[in-house]
């Protein structure tokens, strides 16, 4: 017979006690007093950092590691924070729509000031690094940026 103690038992309570898989840890983000919402984290965040969360750039105030809480601030501008991630497949629908979004004069009515200008960012360097022609954005040494898309 096993007998866990009260960390033990938290631990296997939790739901990514099962998991096959392995799982980030969910931080709580804070601004003011006020949740905005969870961001799950799998590298450490730091006072100072940035990051983006809800559509806008944040500082990190402060991190209570213990119970998962991140205190943030709006940030004007700083570092560009890096992202993670396995490199997960993306459907050639989503290619698709991002090339004829890129392509075309059309802009989905959803899109906020935010959106709007982002989506006018990105079909400016579109034009002005020919991706409409090459999917092969740059190559240096043994590094390239690939856009992922055939011309369809």
């Amino acid at each position: 017979m096993l007998l866990l103690g009260l960390k033990g038992e938290q631990l296997v309570n939790h739901y990514s006690f099962y998991t096959a898989f392995q799982t980030p840890e969910e931080y709580r983000i804070v601004t003011k007093g006020r949740t905005l919402g969870t961001l799950p984290a799998d590298y450490p965040l730091t006072k100072g950092m940035f990051l983006i969360f809800a559509g806008h750039r944040w500082c990190v105030l402060s991190v209570d590691q213990q119970h998962k809480v991140v205190d943030v601030a709006k940030a004007a501008a700083g570092r560009v924070p890096k992202f993670s991630g396995n490199g997960d497949l993306i459907h050639d629908h989503i290619r698709q729509e991002m090339y004829r979004l890129y392509t075309s004069d059309d802009v989905p009515f959803f899109l906020d000031a935010t959106a709007h200008d982002l989506l006018s960012e990105a079909r400016a360097n579109f034009a002005r690094y020919s991706l409409d022609k090459t999917p092969v954005l740059a190559m240096v040494g043994k590094r390239f940026c690939f856009a992922g898309w055939e011309m369809w």
